[in-house]
């Protein structure tokens, strides 16, 4: 890229930035904006609102700005969305305000001409499309959903493939919509688990598994050859599926049936995230906390399991933790490790 071209996009991103700030009351959203991002606050005054069982994390309504105490960053609305959501840059905050209805029309920078046409990627299909921002939608097949009952038959219990015993109670924060025959789970970030325990805190997201009446596998035609979803838009989350999130043990893996298989037998809370669980070194108090306990990683034993495995190792370790791993057996997942060991 030439001088000129370089001053050119600048001008660009600039322009784009003023525009954006122009138009958009800063002040107004930003208390809509942390409570998508954060839940309801601890406290809440006429001057500011504290999340965080100490109230590190405050948004001063005065001028729309943020301060987390704890992590030791501070800004206004983009900046909260960039550091709360884990994202890269402004431009992808932008994309998660307008994505959230935040923000009218497309407000991220224009991309450079390009001098030929480039071939659209299609879209991955292996894993589901996670973050949706459908999050009312997701709230109330929440709410729809009730327990699943402690019955064999039932088709979460065979779903689960008996990884539970019959007459264990499904946790709490696993549900069954009937009529759409989804597993229902609440999605929250931990911070939310600790200030909500021993209830369950109100979802900021809600992950769906279709499911048959038989407990098998189902794709629904719209979801395009996957049968999980989530609704929401929020990083940094985790299944929190049994125990109290402050216990001494905290057992750490990927799926919801794989955190069934260690809710059933293992001692300690269990973290399920919805992705890769390398992600939760993007969020430093998270890591600060699980490394004053004594932290289990179950990963999955494919390639990308044993690299997300390093990953959050590592961090885990700079943070003084020590670190267990359990590992199963190669190409298995943790639940598919239970079912060969244990029964």
């Amino acid at each position: 890229m030439d001088k000129s071209t370089s001053n050119r996009s600048h001008h660009h991103r600039h322009q784009s930035s003023t525009q954006l700030g122009n138009q958009i009351d800063w002040n107004a959203i930003a208390p809509e904006v942390a409570l998508r991002l954060k839940g309801e606050p601890r406290t809440k005054s006429d001057k500011e609102w504290r999340w965080g069982t100490k109230g590190s994390f405050a948004l001063y309504l005065e001028n729309g700005k943020f301060s987390d105490y704890e992590n030791g960053v501070t800004g206004g609305v983009i900046a909260m969305v960039e550091h709360c959501e884990g994202l890269g840059n402004r431009d992808e905050a932008i994309q998660w305000l307008r994505d959230n209805d935040f923000l009218p029309g497309n407000h991220t920078s224009p991309q450079p001409r390009r001098t030929k046409p480039q071939p659209k990627a299609a879209p991955p299909i292996a894993k589901p499309p996670h973050n949706t921002g459908q999050l009312e939608y997701g709230l109330t097949l929440w709410n729809n959903a009730l327990p699943a009952p402690a019955e064999f038959e039932h088709p979460v219990r065979r779903w689960s493939h008996g990884l539970l015993p019959s007459k264990m109670p499904m946790p709490h924060s696993v549900r069954f919509h009937a009529r759409k025959r989804l597993v229902v789970c609440c999605v929250a970030t931990f911070d939310r688990w600790i200030d909500a325990f021993p209830k369950i805190p109100a979802p900021q997201a809600v992950h769906v598994i279709a499911i048959g009446s038989l407990g098998e596998k189902r794709t629904p035609e719209r979801w395009n050859t996957v049968n999980k979803r989530t609704y929401g838009r929020v990083n940094g989350c985790g299944i929190f599926v049994s125990g109290n999130p402050d216990s001494s043990n905290i057992n750490i893996c990927e799926g919801v049936n794989d955190a069934l298989a260690i809710y059933e037998r293992e001692p300690g809370a269990v973290i399920a995230t919805l992705t890769t669980f390398s992600k939760l070194t993007n969020h430093p108090s998270l890591i600060k906390h699980i490394s004053a306990r004594n932290p289990v990683i179950f990963p999955d034993m494919d390639k990308a399991g044993k690299t997300a495995t390093s990953n959050l190792t590592r961090a885990l370790r700079r943070a003084g933790a020590t670190v267990k791993i359990r590992l199963g057996r190669e190409g298995d997942d943790p639940a598919d490790s239970a079912l060969k060991q244990w029964l």
